[in-house]
């Protein structure tokens, strides 16, 4: 089973020596980029260069690289991904490709198909050509309540991996309003994981069954009367429950990045000591 983070940093911040150094310690194999920026078609904040430096140096580490785009139903998008997109699987040598499915999926972004299934279906005639020809997965992420997390999914159905982003947090927003998740909420440590990856299995599956991977938070994980490294612990654990091939966590900016949370540091640090 493997332990991966996504990685929303700038370039130059990820391909360091000290960077990778410390992602190696933590315990991570694997390292999905943010390729592109949400809402505004596909507009890579990687260059080619850059992808090809941090291709070469996971590889020479044996850390898989994943690369992570936001998709829109819209037919302009879908038609920049079938003709920029090869050039960024070919100079990375990236091992999958994932598709962030949230607000820039669904119906209202529909622009030039009838439906988002047809717009689906669209991006999975591309994806099929992107897996025999660059020998990549097909991955798709998520949040909990998102349609493609559910038995109305029309993207999930034909991905390789599914990650279902189970976040337990302490801060929600509920009906507009800030909400402070107590720690027994349906939506706190260990049950906001169960509801979350239940649903998973409700997904559809066109192609067999599907590789089950877990999204998990390393941020804002600090209860009232319990440490930031417990409530990761017990996210953790309720994973496991589901027999993974992979948990990857949000996001580096928290774990190595700008923002790092001692707790978090301490979480992996103890993890990667038991493996």
């Amino acid at each position: 089973m493997q332990h991966a983070l996504w990685l929303d940093e700038h370039p130059r911040a990820v391909m360091t020596t000290d960077y990778l150094s410390r992602f190696k310690s933590m315990g991570f194999r694997t390292g999905a980029v943010m390729l592109d920026t949400v809402g505004r078609g596909f507009d890579p904040k990687w260059s080619l260069l850059e992808v090809a430096r941090l291709g070469e140096m996971f590889r020479a580490n044996d850390i898989e690289l994943v690369l992570t785009i936001w998709p829109e139903p819209r037919r302009e998008f879908i038609d920049d991904l079938r003709l920029k997109l090869p050039a960024y699987l070919k100079a990375s040598g990236t091992a999958a490709l994932e598709q962030d499915a949230e607000g820039n999926f669904i119906k209202s972004k529909l622009r030039g198909y009838s439906s988002l299934k047809e717009a689906s279906d669209a991006i999975a005639v591309i994806m099929k050509d992107f897996a025999r020809t660059h020998d990549v997965r097909n991955e798709v992420t998520t949040f909990t309540m998102h349609a493609e997390n559910s038995e109305d999914a029309v993207l999930s159905d034909d991905a390789d991996r599914i990650l279902a982003q189970g976040y337990s947090v302490r801060n929600r927003s509920m009906n507009g309003k800030p909400f402070l998740v107590p720690w027994d909420h349906q939506c706190g440590p260990g049950r906001m994981q169960r509801t979350t990856f239940d649903r998973s299995k409700r997904i559809p599956q066109r192609n067999g069954k599907p590789s089950i991977a877990c999204g998990l938070a390393a941020y804002d994980q600090e209860w009232p009367g319990h440490k930031g490294e417990e409530a990761m612990q017990v996210a953790y654990e309720a994973a496991l429950a589901y027999e993974p091939k992979e948990v990857r966590w949000w996001s580096s900016k928290w774990v190595i990045g700008h923002l790092a949370r001692p707790y978090a540091q301490r979480f992996f640090e103890s993890l990667a000591s038991k493996t």
